[in-house]
């Protein structure tokens, strides 16, 4: 393992998990520790593969178990200095993750099975934290999807402690070589996947809500994307140019990779306007497209991808205003205390012009927006000193939202 990354992992888990074991000795992690590159390592797995050969993508400890934890809700397992996993089921229901750290190199692996239609959500969720690639596999028919029943595998590959080159894809091109990120932090990592995995077998177990894996009842329409940040539409809503949202845009509509070489195509640290055929939008919007189909051009109107900046998962982002040479973005936040996790990835918008208002030079300009139904109920004193409650939390408020996925207008599901 990577001799930058000091740390007991069997200690910091329990740490995370607010446990205590008297069998587990080690130091705590050390504050601020990170990944870097210490090797010679091209960023590739041996563990790891996925094709439509009945190939099955996992991670594999070299280590065995040296440690296991096993509360009411959740196993979590801890594999030497490798990493961790972790597993909870329901009846039908089961999930199970694993997260490894190899010579700079982070992955974690999640597999649902049974989920239903809120396997979507998952999956989505998961795909757009990925902050590098996610392969996403599907033993039942090889689409890069959840199946009939609810059920898939994904992987979250993390390179970005290894150096990476990317090119432009204009003529002639250039390239250009990413120094590694010494700012990975391994600490905020285990605790993203510890948390996750706690909510996700809270939720099977029924404590905390359906709402952490995405109810069935969600028909993903803009206006219930909207609804579950505030209970007042005229506070919080979609111009009504915008076709679709999507939080999860398609891997290969973002990047062209070539063997280790990826040619960034959308790019993840500003907003963008870009003009687009019918026959374009399926890479940015597939699932609105095969629903949508016919409706999605209109003669004398002009359709456009907006996309839009995720620096802190979660954030929900509603572009809120389409007028006269400008796009309004709003991206909106948990109110109270919250986690963030910090990857880069951009979300998109389908926006359908007949009114002549935008075009590629347009501005784009963003507002946030605090939510009050999407809040926890505690939050920091002004001194930060002690944890007060939060007065502006509504009754009945959910810690949790689908906050990405593909999201269409409500016209085009009916």
């Amino acid at each position: 393992m990577n001799n930058v990354i000091k740390f007991t992992m069997a200690a910091g888990v329990l740490a995370l998990m607010g446990c205590t074991d008297n069998n587990v000795s080690g130091a705590a992690i050390e504050g601020n520790a990170v990944a870097q590159n210490s090797s010679s390592s091209d960023g590739s797995s041996n563990s790891s593969s996925s094709s439509a050969e009945n190939v099955k993508i996992d991670i594999d400890f070299s280590s065995k178990v040296t440690s296991s934890v096993a509360l009411k809700r959740i196993v979590i397992s801890v594999y030497g200095e490798e990493g961790t996993s972790a597993s909870c089921s329901a009846g039908e229901k089961s999930y199970a993750a694993k997260m490894k750290v190899s010579e700079g190199i982070i992955e974690q692996f999640m597999e649902l099975k049974n989920f239903g239609s809120a396997c979507d959500s998952v999956l989505n969720a998961f795909v757009a934290s990925c902050p590098v690639k996610a392969s996403v596999y599907n033993e039942t028919n090889y689409k890069k999807s959840c199946d009939e029943k609810g059920s898939v595998i994904a992987l979250c590959h993390d390179a970005r402690a290894i150096p990476l080159t990317v090119c432009t894809n204009t003529v002639p091109g250039s390239c250009t070589t990413i120094p590694a990120d010494t700012t990975v932090d391994f600490n905020e990592i285990l605790n993203d996947f510890v948390t996750s995995s706690e909510n996700m077998c809270n939720a099977l177990s029924g404590k905390g809500g359906d709402d952490v894996v995405a109810p069935d009842s969600i028909s993903f329409t803009l206006d219930e994307y909207t609804a579950q940040f505030t209970d007042n539409p005229e506070e919080l809503s979609f111009d009504s140019h915008v076709l679709a949202y999507n939080g999860q845009i398609p891997f290969d509509a973002i990047f062209v990779t070539d063997g280790n070489v990826a040619t960034m195509t959308i790019p993840s640290d500003k907003s963008t306007i870009l003009e687009v055929h019918a026959s374009e939008i399926p890479r940015f919007f597939p699932k609105m497209s095969s629903v949508a189909k016919d409706k999605l051009q209109k003669d004398g109107c002009k359709t456009y991808v907006v996309t839009d900046i995720d620096a802190g998962q979660p954030t929900g982002h509603v572009l809120t205003s389409v007028s006269n040479g400008t796009v309004e973005i709003t991206s909106v936040i948990q109110g109270g205390l919250f986690a963030t996790t910090n990857a880069y990835f951009p979300v998109a918008f389908l926006v359908q012009d007949c009114d002549g208002l935008t075009d590629e030079n347009s501005t784009v300009t963003s507002k946030l927006y605090t939510s009050k139904t999407w809040c926890n109920p505690e939050m920091m004193s002004s001194d930060y000193k002690e944890i007060v409650p939060n007065p502006d939390c509504k009754v009945g408020a959910s810690k949790y939202v689908s906050a990405y996925g593909e999201w269409l207008r409500a016209d085009f599901v009916k």
